[in-house]
């Protein structure tokens, strides 16, 4: 008796043989790439119709199942902006019909990478990311756009990317907390950044730099340090910083978080706040009223932005027309006593 031979799966090799093109060529017309033209992808189609590839495609063009779902990647959900961005994300998200699958990225190594296989490779219809460093990433998440499947990044962007960005102007906010510190009379300010090498924190630098040479104020290295955000590496650049022969008098701070911790420990070196040291923070808080004394500083719409890239990203979805995008923010200056004692 004859044996009945095994059926293969048919795959986009077998169609790109067929059709004498290159298999990238069949996977971006499949995904309905802008790059590949409307009779390109027809014939595709057609192609992939007469082989058997997907015994669901219908007749008059392939349509891949949407999830209606949004993949979302943040390095910490506890941290405060983090957790009020996502609520604008699923917010927005529901209000659209959408529901979100969050990935926390809690195992970021020194230098900002996070474990390869991370991002999610299939089951949404596009991602939101925000990440201090990405640019390690950046053939994902172009082969993402490349499927038709639109990329966002927020608060921390990737300017190289052809994707959404929606952010606050960190050159201002570096500049307008300078600004406030000069203008209570401080000359001597000091600097505290995150360690990542990533564009949110080098134009928060370049607008402290900024503004203080608009006031003629020398641009002192030793005040600038950059660290990761634990208890023990914000205690040691503090005494770094006051151990120094002409040591600082007012601190810009790059988180609430940080900011509360540097309270704390003036407080433990009995430095009076703000008659002997001035204090600001990046992004604001709801313990900064409640603190004594109350903490300033430049508050940063994290809802909002939420919302926004949630939007963006879901019309890019509707519309199937991934591409770039940007929208800018505005922060706000919240004086309080922290910053109001030179």
């Amino acid at each position: 008796m004859a044996m009945k031979s095994k059926h293969r799966e048919v795959t986009i090799h077998d169609i790109a043989r067929a059709m004498n093109v290159a298999p990238s060529t069949i996977s971006r017309a499949l995904h309905n790439s802008s790059r590949i033209s409307e009779a390109t992808r027809e014939k595709v189609y057609h192609t992939a119709r007469e082989l058997g590839y997907h015994p669901n495609i219908p007749e008059n063009e392939y349509n891949p199942r949407k999830t209606k779902t949004i993949g979302i990647v943040v390095p910490d959900v506890q941290e405060e902006y983090t957790s009020s961005a996502l609520a604008g994300i699923q917010k927005q998200a529901a209000n659209e019909g959408f529901r979100v699958q969050l990935n926390q990225a809690d195992n970021i190594s020194e230098n900002g990478k996070i474990a390869p296989g991370f991002f999610p490779d299939n089951g949404i219809d596009g991602l939101i990311v925000s990440l201090p460093e990405t640019s390690q990433y950046s053939e994902y998440f172009n082969s993402l756009i490349e499927k038709n499947i639109p990329v966002a990044f927020f608060h921390h962007v990737n300017h190289d990317i052809p994707a959404i960005k929606v952010f606050t102007d960190h050159f201002n906010t570096g500049y307008q907390a300078t600004r406030h510190l000069i203008s209570g009379g401080n000359t001597k300010i000091a600097l505290i950044n995150g360690h990542w090498d990533c564009a949110t924190y080098k134009e928060q630098q370049e607008g402290y730099k900024e503004a203080l040479q608009e006031s003629n104020l020398s641009v002192n290295t030793e005040y600038i340090k950059n660290i990761r955000v634990t208890p023990n590496e914000t205690i040691n650049v503090m005494n770094s910083l006051l151990n120094l022969s002409s040591p600082p008098h007012a601190l810009i701070t790059p988180t609430p978080y940080i900011a509360l911790q540097i309270m704390n420990f003036l407080h433990t070196r009995k430095i009076k706040i703000p008659q002997e040291f001035s204090l600001i923070s990046i992004g604001d808080s709801l313990y900064h009223s409640l603190f004594i004394p109350s903490v300033s500083a430049v508050q940063l719409p994290s809802y909002q932005i939420g919302k926004t890239v949630a939007e963006c990203l879901i019309n890019q979805i509707t519309t199937k027309q991934a591409g770039e995008e940007t929208v800018i923010k505005p922060a706000r200056l919240i004086i309080r006593k922290s910053s109001l004692g030179a």
